[in-house]
């Protein structure tokens, strides 16, 4: 998690090299060199259409690829931010999610159980995960939510199917406009069992863009108090 929160001060040290002051928008400049950078640190692309460009990487000791994907949505960033933020209601909008219960919360960190349901052959899976949610920038329009598996010896109750084997990720929500909202959302899941990784990582493949569409809609679709 340290890594992730590491990376969202580099964004913000980035933007302010740029050139950018605490009382501005994000800077395209910056944003638009952002799949450069990305391909610096090994990414590849896997999908660029449609607003979305998809990427994955290799993981080390692992055939999992992890995955990361960039996109502007028109809609503010504060209410995305709700929206992944809304973790009681995760299986009213996010895909696969049929059970989510927040088990603690303490100032800006909340351990949540999710449970998954998987259409048959896929066993259903389950895990504890610990997220962070940092407002720090929001007056400037920026959000970050990560979130990693709950560590060992705190509460981690058990569900239907297997335990995930990792989770980790991040939503990056950066306000270029009034009403639109540049996008960044990283994801290293794998689901463990006795899944071949292509299949593996096709699914996490197809699941990112449908993420991000439920994310959309729900902001649209939600009512949230600023």
């Amino acid at each position: 998690m340290k890594q992730h929160l590491i990376l969202f001060l580099v964004s913000l040290l980035a933007l302010q090299a740029a050139g950018v002051n605490a009382q501005s928008e994000c800077d395209d400049n910056v944003l638009n060199a952002r799949p450069q950078q990305l391909a610096g640190e090994g990414w590849h692309t896997e999908r660029d259409q449609d607003n979305l460009t998809v990427y994955n990487r290799k993981v080390d000791g692992s055939p999992i690829r992890e995955m990361l994907a960039l996109t502007t949505i028109d809609k503010p960033a504060w209410r995305l931010f709700a929206s992944v933020a809304d973790y009681p209601n995760y299986p009213q909008f996010m895909p696969y999610v049929k059970k989510s219960r927040v088990l603690h919360e303490e100032g800006n960190r909340s351990r949540v159980f999710q449970q998954l349901d998987f259409p048959w052959p896929i066993s259903d899976r389950y895990y504890t995960i610990e997220l962070t949610a940092d407002t720090t920038y929001s007056e400037q329009g920026h959000y970050f939510v990560s979130w990693t598996l709950s560590r060992a010896g705190l509460e981690t109750p058990a569900g239907e199917g297997l335990p995930l084997k990792v989770d980790d990720g991040y939503w990056l929500f950066c306000t270029i406009g009034e009403n639109r909202t540049f996008v960044e959302y990283y994801i290293n899941s794998d689901p463990g069992g006795l899944l071949p990784s292509w299949a593996v990582n096709q699914a996490n493949s197809r699941a990112v863009p449908d993420v991000l569409h439920a994310v959309a809609r729900r902001a649209e679709s939600a009512t949230y108090d600023r």
